[in-house]
């Protein structure tokens, strides 16, 4: 596949998981659950970078994009699955993946997904772990 059609297919299922999220909260999931599902589901696109994208170009267009959409949205109720009215955290998390990237990537693609992966997966997961300990 090319590494616009694999943008594209990321892209969607970034997308997805960010109206999973939404699904959860409006079930009545509680929001710290319902955030961690977009973060799980930011870390499955970032693990597949390296095998995905030759170019770092690609990925950094992913990340902005959804840096603009969260960034515009960020005082509306778009996202409520995984985003507070006003809060910023939800925006720097693809801010703090994009210098990742840029600054990584050049040296290794590996390299380049460790601290997105960590982000996504690791406060993920400490997060679940504050609830229910």
């Amino acid at each position: 596949m090319s590494e616009l059609g694999w943008t594209g297919w990321l892209a969607a299922f970034t997308l997805a998981a960010l109206l999973a999220s939404n699904a959860a909260r409006s079930l009545g999931v509680p929001f710290y659950l319902s955030r961690k599902v977009a973060h799980f589901g930011a870390a499955l696109p970032v693990a597949l970078f390296p095998l995905a994208f030759e170019h770092f170009w690609y990925p950094l267009g992913l990340v902005g994009a959804f840096f603009v959409l969260l960034a515009l949205s960020h005082n509306l109720d778009v996202f409520p699955g995984c985003a507070r009215k006003g809060r910023w955290s939800e925006v720097f998390f693809p801010i703090s993946i994009i210098v990742g990237l840029a600054v990584l990537w050049p040296v290794s693609e590996i390299a380049a997904i460790i601290p997105a992966l960590w982000l996504s997966l690791g406060d993920g997961v400490t997060g679940l772990v504050r609830k229910w300990r």
